[in-house]
Formats: C-alpha cells, structure tokens, sequence
C-alpha cells in the first residue's frame, strides 16, 4: 500500500496519494510493535500530509535510532524539498552525502530538484547533462533538461531536447504544450490580420503584417505595419491611417531584458514619429516585473480619437507573483497623456 500510495502521489496528484497514504497510516498505527521498515513508511506517510515540527521530531528520532538507514533521510529529504523548505532540505542532503558517500550518485535526483526548486538553471543543467552522458535514454531527465535550458537562456538546446522527447515518446512527459509555446516566441514568422469594429454609425477596417526574427540568441527584431479606413459620421470623418512600428530588444526568462523601439503614425490630421522602450526582471515560476512607455503614439483605437488627431503618452507598470503552486497574482498599472493638435491634453489612469 505505501509503495502504491507513493506512485499515486508522483502520477496523480496529492488528492489520489494522499488519500492512499492515510490508508497506510490506519494500517500501521495500531500496530504495537513496527519493524525499522514500517517505521519508515509509517513516518514518511505522515509527512505527507504536513512537515510539521512533530514531523521534524520523529525523523531526528528514527536517524538516532537507524543511523545506517539511507532511505529514511532520502525520505525526509523528499519531503523537504517537496514543502520547499529548502534550508532544511540542504542541510539533510550534506548529511546524506557525508554519512554515505558510496551513493552520491544515487542522491543526484535530490541535488537536481534542488536546484530546480531554487531556480539555479545552470546548475540543473550542468547535472542532469552528467546523469545523461552515462544513461541517455531517461527521458523524463531529458524534459528536465529541455525545460532548464530554456529558463537558463539556452532555448534553441531548449527545442532540441524537448523535441527529442516528443519524437520518442509523444505527449506522455507533457512536451506539447511547452514546445508549440517556444516555436511561438522564437521562431522566425511573419503574420497579417484583419479587424473590423463597429461602434454603430462609426466604424473601422484594420489590415496588417508583423513579423518577428532573432539577430542573435538573444537579441530579437519585430516590426508591424497597419492600414486603416475609418467611417465616423459621428465625427463627420472619413480618412484613412497609416502605422508602423519596430522594436529591438533581449529575449530573457531568467533575469533582466529590455527593449527599445520607435514607429510613426500617419492620418489627414497629422504625421507624427514616435518612441517606445520597456525593461523587465523575471525569476520563472515565481516573480517578475516591469515598466514601459510609448511617446507620441497617434491613437488609432477608436474613430473620434483618429479624427481629432489625438497623440497619446503611456507609462505602464506590472508585475506578477507565484503563491505556491496554484495562485497566481498579477497587476497592471497604466498612465497616459492624451493631447491634441491644439495642445489641449487630459490624462488618465488605469489599474
């Protein structure tokens, strides 16, 4: 049962385990009498459910009590690093390698999660690629590895690997979604579209093209241009707009990036070149932030601001934070200056 609640646990989530687990402790607590082994599963069944210090307790006993058991510190070391109590989970995992130095191969798995969970990107990549030069067929490491290469900056050895693992095993290591993410991002591609838009008696035709093309590994290039008809009785407007724009910046998971970009707008009221930039910071899968502006971008999204020749200033500001596993919180704020050819300008605020 404790075999089978552990598989559950790693394949189908906490629910399923975790429900397994506490069969496993009925089994056991009323026993009297438990052998070293069930001591074990007893007490990594329980940890299951919460690290907690009386947790922390038992397993400080049951080292004193099996110094020479191996397995009973990978458990709590498993469980460490799965509560991410990550100065916990070091200090367990110097201990093993010191008490068993004979199998320190044997714990590189831990090292590896480790360094995943502390997002050392380079360190992750550096281990796993030693686990692989000697078995190169485990493809869940080659996932992993996939996965660290692109959050180290590496994506190009990112879409390699991942589409190694796709070519032997399909989707069983869930590759699909990541791997049509990154040909997304990174592929060279140009694409058009078209909008329409009514607002009644007003309305307008958009068409476009944009592409996107790296100069180096890190350095991308992407550029759009727009055409558009505008109808605003409303406004007693009928004219066409004209827009391009451009932008040269880094492409970086992990760390600082930053862009930098200009453009110009065209209508029967004005011509006008404008300037945009951004930098961000980003940890994945935990934090990031960022700020941008445009500067003297010609309003083309809605027709009475096309027929007034309305410019626009913008200032944005966001961020994003990982709570655990499945809170996500993002927020957004948004400041603008909008002004006329008369010079007359109002602004506004967006959160």
């Amino acid at each position: 049962m404790f075999w089978y609640s552990e598989a559950l646990y790693s394949q189908a989530g906490s629910k399923e385990g975790l429900g397994a687990s506490r069969e496993v402790i009925h089994l056991l607590e009323g026993k009297q009498v438990r052998t070293e082994e069930e001591e074990r599963i007893f007490v990594k069944s329980k940890g299951r459910f919460s690290l907690s210090p009386e947790i922390h307790k038992e397993y400080e006993v049951l080292s004193a009590r099996f110094p020479r058991n191996a397995d009973i510190q990978a458990d709590y070391l498993d469980l460490a690093i799965e509560a991410r109590d990550l100065e916990k989970g070091n200090a367990v995992f110097a201990k093993l390698v010191r008490e068993f130095p004979e199998k320190r191969e044997d714990f590189k798995s831990f090292e590896i999660r480790i360094a995943f969970a502390k997002s050392r990107w380079n360190k992750a990549v550096r281990l796993i690629e030693e686990v692989l030069q000697k078995k190169p067929y485990l493809w869940s490491y080659r996932r992993d590895l996939a996965e660290s290469y692109v959050n180290a900056g590496d994506w190009k050895r990112g879409i390699a690997e991942y589409e190694k693992v796709y070519n032997v095993s399909g989707n069983q290591l869930k590759v699909v979604e990541p791997l049509r993410d990154l040909h997304a991002l990174y592929d060279n591609r140009v694409a058009t579209r078209f909008t329409l838009t009514d607002f009644g008696e007003d309305d307008f035709k958009i068409w476009g093209a944009s592409f996107q093309s790296f100069v180096s590994d890190k350095l991308q290039i992407r550029g759009e241009g727009t055409y558009g008809l505008f109808h605003a009785p409303s406004s007693s407007f009928d004219g066409a707009v004209e827009e391009g724009k451009f932008s040269l910046g880094t492409s970086v998971t992990d760390g600082w990036s930053w862009g930098v970009g200009g453009g110009f707008g065209h209508s029967p009221l004005r011509m006008t070149p404008s300037g945009s930039g951004w930098t961000k910071f980003a940890k994945p899968s935990r934090y990031g932030f960022g700020v941008g502006f445009d500067y003297r971008q010609l309003r083309t999204d809605f027709p009475q601001a096309v027929s007034a020749g309305d410019l626009r200033d913008t200032f944005t500001a966001d961020g994003h934070f990982h709570w655990g596993k499945r809170l996500y919180l993002y927020g957004r704020y948004q400041f603008s200056r909008n002004y006329l050819p008369d010079g007359l300008h109002a602004n506004d605020h967006f959160f």
